[in-house]
């Protein structure tokens, strides 16, 4: 099985953390790895690492360089500019055709923290296999939920199929509390790791039905790929394709094929916000404190100081994330993390502010 590794996101939910310049695939989050990092150490030892391949958005490539230098460079796929998950996974898809690619391929997040490693490759084997027998021409990856969660996709599943596959039913995007608790009760809902295994030929077949005009535009990419001209003619039409996001493609039509959900038990989280990496870190409405920190009633929430000279306090908080770095100080409730995105775009378009965002 061949492995796309996505490793373009701009990591503005991350910020102060993070930048633009280096986003929270690359940043040291867990005992000083990168979940980056730690994606490989769970891929080589089952695929080898030429059986995997990386997008990312083109100003990354140091950083994957530098992460994993063994990475051949023909194995790396770089998006000349952000246009939406869509089409950087149709470029992918694009370039592994090219390849004559016809076994099973993965399509993997980088940004994602898994527990139990053993279970995760386990995971991966059952998947190629449903794909190379053809029980399925499509399996999604869904982490059996220990709370529910309303910041995460959730899978909700059908009929059983066997012990661990099920029908799917459809998707519940970061659903409100009500519906998350319901699904969580009831147990016919999974948290949506995103991790989709198919043929790069069904995966087009999608693309062509649900997004014709952004495959019309991979298609005059495709006819280029490998000729003198790729650089020129990828840098011309990619930067204009139509935005369009990867779930409204081929996920959320799903219930119209040949689809299984594979029910995974292998520790997955997805620190997509500050507030979810401090639910990564510390569950069950604890805190998470590092460097010079001093609290008094606090609650369920995330306090980082990275400047080791400074003392940061706190009294009688709760639900809130502090994130102090040596050029900004983050002062903001849990429950608006999800602006944090929106923020980041305005300091970007500050001439003043930009530099600490970038």
């Amino acid at each position: 099985m061949k492995l796309i590794a996505f490793a373009g996101g701009s990591g503005k939910r991350f910020w102060p953390l993070g930048k633009i310049s280096k986003p929270k695939q690359f940043l040291p989050l867990f005992d000083k790895k990168s979940t980056f990092e730690l994606t490989f150490e769970r891929l080589i030892p089952i695929y080898g690492l030429y059986n995997i391949f990386v997008s990312t958005n083109e100003r990354y490539i140091p950083m994957v360089k530098s992460t994993v230098p063994a990475l051949p460079t023909t194995n790396i796929i770089p998006e000349p500019a952000m246009r939406d998950v869509g089409p950087a996974v149709g470029l992918a898809l694009i370039k592994l055709k090219k390849l004559k690619i016809k076994e099973p391929i993965a399509l993997l997040w980088t940004d994602h923290y898994i527990k139990d490693v053993e279970k995760y490759q386990q995971a991966l084997k059952f998947a190629e296999e449903t794909v190379l027998k053809q029980t399925a021409d499509f399996v999604l990856l869904g982490e059996d939920p220990t709370f529910p969660a309303q910041n995460l996709g959730w899978i909700t599943i059908g009929d059983k199929l066997t012990d661990s596959t099920y029908k799917l039913a459809g998707f519940e995007y970061r659903p409100p509390k009500e519906q998350a608790e319901k699904l969580f009760k009831t147990k016919t809902g999974l948290w949506n790791t995103a991790y989709l295994v198919s043929t790069v030929d069904k995966m087009l077949a999608m693309y062509k039905k649900y997004a014709t005009d952004l495959y019309n535009e991979l298609l005059r990419i495709y006819k280029y790929l490998d000729t003198p001209k790729e650089a020129e003619i990828l840098q011309k039409i990619y930067p204009k394709v139509p935005k369009i996001h990867f779930d409204h493609i081929i996920p959320y039509n799903l219930m119209n094929q040949k689809t299984v959900v594979l029910k995974t038990k292998m520790g997955w989280s997805d620190p997509g916000s500050l507030y979810t990496y401090k639910q990564t870190l510390a569950e069950d409405n604890k805190n998470y404190i590092e460097g010079q920190v001093y609290t008094e009633g606090l609650t369920d929430s995330m306090v980082i100081n990275k400047e080791p000279n400074k003392l940061l306090v706190t009294y009688d908080l709760d639900g809130m994330i502090i994130v102090n770095t040596k050029d900004a100080l983050l002062v903001i409730s849990k429950d608006k993390v999800k602006k944090l995105s929106d923020i980041v775009t305005k300091l970007q378009k500050n001439r003043k502010l930009s530099k600490f965002v970038d």
